[in-house]
This record gives C-alpha cells, structure tokens and sequence, in this order.
C-alpha cells in the first residue's frame, strides 16, 4: 500500500466556537497533498482532537447536529482514501494529486452542478441517506412528499431555483396549498404553517447534503429562516374517568368489531406503548409480570410492567389465533384511527377543546369535541398524563415510554401541574 496520512482538521470560524471539517491527505513525504471541506461544522470544545471526531453523544452547531451523524460522515470520507489508495496500489501507481482528487471525488459522488440536476440529485440523496441511516417508511414517505411539492412547484426546477429569493417562492407556494381538513366547517383549507415548516425543515436536509456533495452552488439556504407562525398542538389524552369510562363501556353488539379497537388503545393507555409496537406485539414479548419490546420508532429495549388492567385486557386475546402470533388484531393505523374516533363518539367522550392553528399566516381557532381529536397515539398519552397525575416521578415514567430527554416530559409535567392548582381548590369551597 502507498505510505499516506490521512488527517482531519478543523478550519475554525473567526470570534466563533465553530469549526469547518476539512480532509487532508498527504503522501510521497509532504510534497503532495489534497485537502477536500467535509461539509461538515462542528463546536471546537466538542471535537476531540487525538481521535479526530467528535465527542460521542455531542452536539454541533445552531441545528445541533448529533455527533453520530457527523462523524459517520468523517468514517466515509476516510474510507474513500483508503478505498483510493487501493485502486492506484493495485495498479503499481503512485497518484498525482489531480489523479487522486479526481478519484476521491468519483468516490464521493461529488459531481459538478451542471452535471447533476435537482431531482436526479434528490434521488441520489433518498438512496443514499435512506440506507445510510435505516429510513421508516413514514420518513420516506415524508421525504417523497416534498419532491412532490418541488416537481409541482417548478417542473423544470434548476439549483438557481435555491437561491433566497426562489426559497422564500417555495414557502409561499406552500402556504397558498389547500388541504383537506375534517375538523374545519369548510372541509377545505391551507396547510398550517407547522407543516410548511416541516417541509422546509426536510428540503433543508436535501440541500446540505446537495451542498457537502459539491453539487449546491449556492450557500443562501443557510441563513433561510422564513418567518412561520406556530402554536402547539394541544396534548389529547383521556383522564382517568374518561378512561374507565371508555373501558366500561358497553359496546352495542351490532359495533362488535370496536372491541378489539378499544382493546388496543387501552393497552396503548395502560402501558406506553406507541401504536406500532402494539401492532408488532406477539406473544414471545409477554413474560410473567411483564412485557419487553425493541420500540419500531427508536429501537430501545423496553421493559414494561403489567398492571391489573393490562393484564386483564391480554387475557381477553390468550385463546385467540392471529397472524404471525400476534397479540391483538391490529387494524392499519389509519383505519383504527377511522374506528377509534367512531368508538370515542359512542361512548361520549365529547368534552370541547379548543384548537387553534396558523393557515398562511392566519390563526384560526377551532372548537371540537375531543372524540373528534382522538388517535391512536392518544393511548401513549393518556398513559403519561395520568400517571404523573398520580404522583408518579418523570424519571420513573420515562424508564417505561422510552423517552430520554426530559425535556419531552415537560408539557406532560405542565399538565399534571395544572390538575395539581385544581385540585387544591377544593379546599377553598366551603
């Protein structure tokens, strides 16, 4: 093998902590050298300098960046030199610098813009960052969605079309959108201002990996912060009466099929899960006492304690025979949503909640009856909710949903604090 160094420097940014990543590849002693900008950025007191990467569990920059991400980045370009080397050793070849710059590119995919159109580009980037980081199919589907804007938007869309000005037309297109919308009087309406921006927020991922790959040629995107209004959904949970309503209630026989749906969402309650674990439960997850699952969503390995009524809600299925030893008898998540609603409405859950959201830039406030907001990630909800609502510590909570950053917990926390004031009320009546 052809005697090379390969090192990772940091090209800081003036009166900043931040640092550009840039490749160096030195041979024949040091009279030839390549150096290529990674297309990453990272924080200076984040990068350990002896290893050349990033502090593990770190995280870079104003979008924080996770380390894993950016150094998986660095481990490709460093296996594209070696990957370089071998090719010319096996040909008894010691490279010139524009012979191995060329090579690394070719390796890369760092192509010139002229070369490679947007939506070309933007296949390339599926391929390669859906394998790469072990895509959902809902992150695909996501990632489609806004291709499909952008061929709608501009047919003939070119990387001209990403400058500010061609930016700030993607986000009014978007706005002026229409939707079909079940909750509004009028069926009809524009996107909401939240999903514009996680439309932008995912063409934005595109860009930097256009940008990294040489192919972007404009750098605007990087300070392109349209200005969107936004308002947080509010958390839809059952309290606890509504819960032991839902589960009391005496299901007409001619709605049979509704009970497997009110089965399911109350495991959801009883137990954290989210919706696509229930669906992926099987018999060899139950133990005595317990459940364990590896989550579809984040692949943690949780441990959750049964309780009397999750215990009770399996004995119903144990006789039972579904597909692939399934526990439950999991409708599509769309089709149980449909159900779900239907179910909610039979049994009464209609106390009105008030929903407000930004429409291109206006807010329209809508009052609902709260089965009308009722989905399946309600169930993983409503368990959180109520059981901070007992007294239950966050840290506990956390152990069994999976979640690990407490921040996450807080507008849970804010709703048990809010039970908390009401309850303390009712010292004052007399």
């Amino acid at each position: 093998m052809i005697k090379h160094i390969t090192a990772f420097v940091l090209d800081r940014v003036p009166d900043s902590d931040e640092a550009r990543v840039r490749l160096r590849v030195k041979w024949e002693g040091s009279r030839s050298i390549v150096a290529l900008n990674v297309g990453c950025r990272v924080n200076v007191s984040r990068w350990d300098p002896e290893l050349q990467r990033c502090v593990p569990r770190s995280f870079h920059g104003a979008r924080r960046v996770p380390a894993a991400s950016i150094n998986s980045e660095i481990d490709r370009y460093a296996e594209a030199v070696e990957s370089a080397f071998e090719f010319f050793d096996a040909r008894g070849v010691v490279p010139s610098k524009d012979a191995l710059r060329s090579k690394l590119t070719e390796t890369l995919g760092i192509a010139c813009s002229e070369e490679v159109g947007v939506f070309r580009a933007f296949d390339m980037f599926v391929a390669e960052r859906g394998v790469r980081n072990c895509w959902s199919h809902r992150t695909y589907q996501k990632i489609w969605g806004v291709k499909n804007h952008l061929l709608a938007w501009d047919p003939a869309l070119t990387w001209e079309g990403f400058k500010e000005e061609g930016l700030y037309r993607f986000v009014a297109y978007l706005r002026g959108l229409t939707r079909v919308n079940k909750r509004a009087a009028t069926g009809a309406t524009s996107l909401k201002d939240t999903t514009v921006e996680k439309n932008i927020s995912a063409l934005r991922w595109f860009l930097i990996w256009a940008d990294r790959r040489g192919l972007l040629p404009y750098k605007d995107y990087l300070e392109f912060k349209p200005k969107l209004q936004k308002m947080d959904d509010p958390i839809i949970f059952l309290d606890w009466e509504e819960l032991m309503g839902l589960l009391n209630f005496e299901i007409p026989e001619e709605q049979e099929a509704l009970r497997s749906v009110r089965d399911v969402f109350c495991f959801c309650a009883f137990t954290s899960l989210r919706y696509s674990d229930v669906h992926a439960l099987r018999w060899a997850d139950v133990h005595d006492g317990y459940i364990r699952v590896t989550t579809v969503k984040t692949s943690d390995d949780l441990v959750i304690e049964l309780n009397d009524y999750s215990e009770e809600i399996l004995g119903r299925h144990v006789d039972e025979a579904y597909p692939d030893d399934k526990v439950f008898p999991v409708l599509s998540n769309q089709k149980m949503n449909v159900r779900l609603k239907e179910l909610c409405k039979l049994a009464g859950i209609n106390r009105m909640v008030r929903v407000s959201e930004f429409q291109n830039g206006r807010r329209v406030d809508m009052l609902l009856p709260k089965w009308q907001l009722m989905s399946t990630h309600a169930g993983r909800r409503t368990f959180i909710s109520n059981a901070l609502m007992m007294g239950i510590p966050p840290n506990v909570v956390m152990r069994w949903t999976g979640h690990a950053d407490y921040n996450s917990m807080k507008p849970y926390i804010a709703i048990a604090d809010r039970v908390k004031v009401q309850e303390m009320s009712k010292f004052n009546k007399k």
